[in-house]
């Protein structure tokens, strides 16, 4: 399947539920196969199916070591697209049957107890006959079979990804479960809580359509997926100043780690903030600030702009200090209930102790339709 057809559509997962899904698989011993666009986190999947594996048989879990010893569990992790047919399959004398036969080389798992994860499959379809034996039989050739409780997944991009995969053939498909990896940025942010600095999770709040900006007509140019964008946060999260008006080089820096569509709308939130004038009056004195108020009721972009930016500013207000939720909460059902409850999600990600705060039972109780 791929993202030309439009069955694909409603066969999207939420990276965050992979985990799940996998572990009913496993329990058949059916290994699984992520198709997805580049930079939606299907490398990332494995290491947290390997950490539920390796919870579920109580063992230590290690990444990316041919060998592991008694009481660990092993996560192999590698690129189908750093090897050739011939690194995998040896030809060699069956003594069964003094013929010529393939066998399986090294690069395989010896040791109980792993997860073998071969990223980027659909780059070689020379290696899709041993892949396939190996997904469904458990075994490649006629000596190589999986060690006990060692588990397999592959990933893939899709074809029209422009990111050099080749259609899997049909046979290969069947022998797998086949799962579309669509990120969203409501995942992202709940996936990731405090970890991202709140004026990305306000921003994406506001525009969750940016959270995967790949185009593959846009040869060579820069995009925004949930890795560049987590890149970002981090690099937010270092003290860098992504406003252009006071960065010269804040707008070279984002574009080249999230794309052009993406940093521009960022950086029109951030000019927006600029005509806010002083948030904290607002908070103080919100009758005083009727009409700022009345023209974030606006239904414009500019509108939309400014409110993303009153939101991420609020947020790290209370991820300094979770008392300030109940000023802030009050001056935003001044505006509307939307406003509220997009910040008050954000509040609760960057700060769980926003939960603790006696107005926020209040707000609760007037949206619990917007909470789940």
């Amino acid at each position: 399947m791929d993202s030309n057809d439009p069955s694909f559509w409603v066969n999207r997962v939420q990276p965050q539920e992979i985990p799940a899904i996998a572990m009913d698989l496993f329990k058949i011993g059916k290994a699984f196969h992520l198709q997805g666009s580049p930079g939606t986190g299907k490398t990332y999947i494995g290491e947290v199916v390997a950490e539920l594996l390796a919870e579920r048989f109580g063992l230590k879990l290690v990444k990316n070591q041919m060998r592991w010893d008694k009481g660990e569990f092993g996560l192999i992790q590698t690129n189908m697209s750093h090897y050739e047919s011939e690194d995998w399959m040896m030809p060699l004398i069956n003594p069964k049957t003094s013929k010529y036969e393939r066998t399986a080389t090294s690069v395989l798992p010896v040791n109980d107890n792993g997860l073998f994860q071969i990223d980027e499959i659909a780059k070689k379809p020379e290696t899709f006959r041993f892949v396939a034996q190996l997904m469904n039989e458990g075994r490649i050739g006629f000596d190589y079979f999986l060690p006990k409780n060692t588990y397999c997944m592959s990933t893939s991009n899709y074809t029209s990804d422009r990111a050099g995969a080749h259609h899997l053939h049909t046979d290969l498909i069947n022998r797998m479960a086949i799962i579309n990896v669509h990120p969203t940025a409501e995942g992202f942010c709940k996936h990731h809580g405090g970890e991202l600095a709140p004026d990305i999770m306000g921003f994406l709040k506001w525009f969750p359509d940016k959270i995967l900006t790949f185009n593959p007509k846009d040869v060579g140019e820069p995009f925004a997926s949930p890795r560049s964008i987590f890149a970002v946060s981090q690099l937010l999260d270092t003290g860098f100043d992504p406003n252009n008006a006071t960065n010269p080089n804040a707008y070279k820096v984002l574009r080249s780690l999230v794309g052009e569509a993406f940093t521009n709308e960022f950086q029109a939130v951030l000019r927006a903030s600029m005509s806010l004038g002083d948030v904290d009056d607002m908070i103080k004195d919100p009758e005083g600030s009727r009409n700022k108020i009345e023209k974030l009721k606006e239904d414009s972009s500019n509108a939309r702009s400014q409110l993303c930016s009153l939101t991420m500013m609020l947020a790290k207000r209370c991820k300094r200090d979770a008392s300030n939720f109940g000023d802030i909460i009050r001056l935003l059902h001044k505006i509307d209930d939307e406003s509220a409850v997009v910040f008050t999600h954000m509040a609760l990600q960057v700060n769980p102790k926003v939960k603790e705060q006696p107005e926020f039972a209040e707000h609760y109780e007037r949206n619990q339709g917007f909470y789940f």
